[in-house]
């Protein structure tokens, strides 16, 4: 599965990384809304294979990460790094970390038709994946016969005035739980995926935005551009 790092612009040189501090104090504007970007998928034979995803990791990691790299070029803040630094730091530490995609969701698909069935969240720091999924095993109940089946995972950023914010940026960590946990809630509510006992009928988004979500997929344009409004 294709994964994207936060961090890679910077070490690319193609965009200077907001200063430290500023990334301790980020606080998204929900006003400007939330993207929920689904770039890939395995098949649900393929599920016990993938790595847990926890934002609670991914978000230690991308802090301790920044931590190190400024400490390297002993530097305060982020801005623009030459070419002699960034390979200080690839040298010290290698290349950054992933973002964490904690957003699944399965989805059944016979030729155009696609249908998403399940929406989850995987911020523990172990795989659900692991031991079997409920919905997945329900997944091979013979109405689902000769259905492609499918599980995407998603990453989501939120946005201030100044930059796209990944949730590893949204301080303090809790916070960032919980936008994860809202996102969840507004997709299950307003998509009502078939599978999901929870979430569909009460709205338990504790902090609602407007939801665009895209697809980018090599071979779907499932939900791609849909939106979902805060309420």
């Amino acid at each position: 599965m294709k994964t994207f790092s936060p961090l890679k612009p910077w070490l690319t040189r193609i965009h200077p990384l907001p200063s430290f501090k500023y990334l301790q104090e980020a606080s998204p504007i929900f006003e400007l809304g939330a993207s929920v970007i689904f770039d890939d998928y395995v098949p649900l034979y393929k599920l016990h294979r993938q790595e847990a995803q926890s934002l609670s990791i991914s978000w230690e990691e991308q802090r301790n990460y920044v931590e190190l790299a400024l400490d390297i070029i002993n530097s305060d803040e982020g801005g623009w790094l030459d070419r002699e630094e960034v390979q200080m730091i690839h040298d010290e530490l290698g290349p950054p970390p992933e973002s964490c995609y904690p957003i699944y969701m399965f989805t059944v698909k016979r030729d155009e038709f696609e249908e998403v069935l399940y929406i989850g969240k995987t911020s523990s720091k172990f795989s659900r994946f692991s031991g079997g999924h409920t919905a997945a095993i329900k997944l091979h109940q013979p109405k689902y016969d000769g259905f492609e089946k499918r599980v995407y995972f998603g990453c989501v950023t939120l946005l201030d005035e100044e930059n796209s914010l990944p949730l590893e940026w949204i301080h303090p960590k809790k916070f960032s739980l919980e936008l994860l946990d809202s996102i969840e809630s507004q997709l299950i509510h307003s998509l009502k995926p078939a599978l999901n006992t929870h979430k569909k009928k009460n709205y338990k988004a504790l902090h609602p935005t407007s939801i665009h979500i895209q697809n980018t997929s090599p071979d779907s344009m499932y939900l791609n551009d849909y939106m979902i409004s805060p309420y």
